[in-house]
This record gives structure tokens, sequence and C-alpha cells, in this order.
């Protein structure tokens, strides 16, 4: 996710100098489309009957959208606890968020399985 590794930090810009509210702004708003896809792709794989053989692929999308939206949260949550932390004095605005989806690894394991016909 570029937009949080690349994109935000970029927007932040070094310390002691202004942010860029417009680009801080694009980046937001392309973390926010990411995770409209998830719910998406979440809604369409919910409506679809895949062939027996994709079954375990299909289950392992569940609920996707929702594992985004968690993502997403933690970190606005973070991102407000060190706008808070810097509000009350600190130095430092450090927010971590590991993006990772489990449902995108189960699914890679169980196409996987398909590709090789266990």
């Amino acid at each position: 996710m570029t937009c949080i590794t690349d994109e935000i930090p970029a927007a932040l810009g070094p310390p002691g100098t202004p942010a860029d509210p417009v680009r801080l702004l694009h980046a937001v708003e392309t973390l926010e489309g990411y995770v409209l896809e998830a719910l998406d792709f979440d809604m369409e794989v919910a409506r679809i009957e895949p062939p027996e053989a994709f079954r375990a692929v299909h289950e392992s999308f569940s609920g996707i959208g929702a594992a985004a939206v968690t993502v997403l949260e933690a970190f606005a949550n973070k991102w407000s606890a060190a706008l808070r932390a810097v509000e009350d004095g600190s130095r430092d605005f450090n927010v971590h968020v590991k993006f990772e989806l489990a449902q995108l690894t189960r699914a890679a394991d169980e196409l996987e399985k398909v590709n090789i016909g266990i």
C-alpha cells in the first residue's frame, strides 16, 4: 500500500515543515478507494457460487472487506493517538500499521492447491 508507506509520509514532509494538505487528502482518498474496492469485492464473492474445485479459494476470500475496514480503523486510531500525543507536547509523530489481509494469504494457498491438483 504505497498510499500508507510512501504517499502519506511524503505529504507530511520532513519534521519541522508544514504538511501538504492536497497531497495528504489525495493519499487518504486513495486509501479509502482501496477499502471500498475490498468491500465491493467482498459483496461479489458473497453473491457468486464457484465450481467445486474453487470452493476453498472462494471461502478464503470471505470477510476481506471487513478485514480491510478493520485495518483502516486501526490506522485512523493510531493516527488520532499520535495527534493527541503531539497536542500534549510530544515532539514525535509515529504511526505504524501493517496492512495485511489474511484472506489473501489463505486464498493464494488454496489456489496453489488447485493449480497442482491437491
